[in-house]
């Protein structure tokens, strides 16, 4: 169905939902950036009680925790980016179905515009592996100075 066969609300109730679903793609794209970020401060703050804050008498239980932490922040880290993605590939989908309904010539500059995109997983893979980098470092560098103390 070309775009001149359209009615004027379903026009405009396809304006809405491509313009929604580009507004959702920012913001889940933003947020994916923001979990990483966030994931590196976690891991940061780990490193810092444990050099800063921990006394050097503690006991086991404060160990293990503190040198389990880095996995806990890489799983809940994983599972917001994995959560993210499915967003974003549904909005792109989203987007995909609302072309099917525009002209050529939108179709057409849209091609142009397609060979600079980004792959939702090449971002995922990417983001994710920064947070193992980081959970891994921080579980060394706590689990090397914790556990050689006793």
């Amino acid at each position: 169905m070309g775009n001149e066969e359209l009615t004027d609300r379903e026009h405009e109730e396809l304006r809405l939902l491509y313009q929604v679903s580009v507004q959702d793609l920012a913001f889940f794209k933003n947020q994916q950036w923001r979990t990483s970020h966030y994931g590196l401060l976690l891991h940061a703050a780990i490193v810092l009680i444990n050099y800063q804050l921990l006394p050097s008498n503690t006991g086991v239980a404060p160990k293990i925790l503190l040198t389990a932490a880095p996995a806990l922040v890489l799983g809940v880290a994983w599972w917001f980016l994995r959560r993210l993605r499915q967003a974003v590939q549904v909005r792109r989908a989203r987007l995909e179905a609302c072309r099917g309904s525009f002209t050529k010539k939108f179709e057409s500059a849209w091609k142009a515009m397609e060979k600079g995109a980004d792959d939702a997983s090449a971002v995922f893979g990417v983001l994710l592996g920064i947070q193992i980098v980081g959970a891994v470092v921080t579980f060394w560098l706590v689990a090397t100075e914790l556990w050689s103390c006793t």
